[in-house]
């Protein structure tokens, strides 16, 4: 008895539409991947700001000294410019006031420098620097950082509000549009 069999394979009509059907799915996958990074990207950098907020009011605390935390470039003893925060940062103790680290100063953390967006500082003082107290509170600088992504999409920028207390929060997004407010209630600009 013989029994005939087919043989089973694609088409070259059944290969272009499964190519077809992936380059679509692809289409629509890598954006939101893309955003997802970005948004990730937007967290890590304010949560990094987060964490040395918390450090500089603990080391102030602990030493009971003041500590300033302040935009400064990579191997720089002094504070930078109003609004480099992005070419890296540094907390110090700042004994003699002059917001510069000297040689009995202690250095306690150094932020890296990024190149996907900008931090702005924005303070009751207007201060270029955050200044905490041995007693743990700032220098009266209410305030916030505000993180904003290098494209200027509003969805991916942050802000870390600070009280006088030196005690931090996120700004959220409470009408849930996808873009957070700032701490007067309106949605975050860049």
């Amino acid at each position: 008895m013989h029994s005939s069999r087919r043989a089973r394979g694609l088409t070259l009509i059944d290969l272009l539409i499964s190519l077809t059907i992936v380059a679509v799915l692809g289409t629509l996958v890598v954006p939101s991947f893309n955003d997802f990074l970005e948004a990730q990207q937007a967290t890590a950098t304010i949560n990094r700001f987060a964490g040395a907020v918390a450090l500089a009011r603990s080391a102030a605390i602990t030493y009971r000294e003041s500590v300033v935390f302040c935009p400064a470039a990579a191997g720089a003893d002094r504070c930078g410019r109003r609004n480099t925060w992005h070419e890296g940062a540094m907390v110090f103790a700042d004994r003699d006031g002059n917001r510069r680290l000297n040689g009995n100063e202690s250095l306690y953390a150094r932020l890296p420098a990024f190149d996907h967006g900008t931090v702005q500082w924005r303070s009751f003082r207007n201060r270029s620097y955050l200044k905490f107290r041995g007693t743990g509170l700032t220098i009266w600088q209410n305030g916030n950082f505000k993180y904003c992504p290098s494209d200027g999409d509003r969805r991916h920028a942050r802000m870390l509000i600070l009280n006088y207390a030196g005690r931090t929060r996120s700004a959220p997004d409470r009408n849930r549009n996808g873009i957070r407010e700032g701490a007067d209630g309106r949605d975050l600009g860049c």
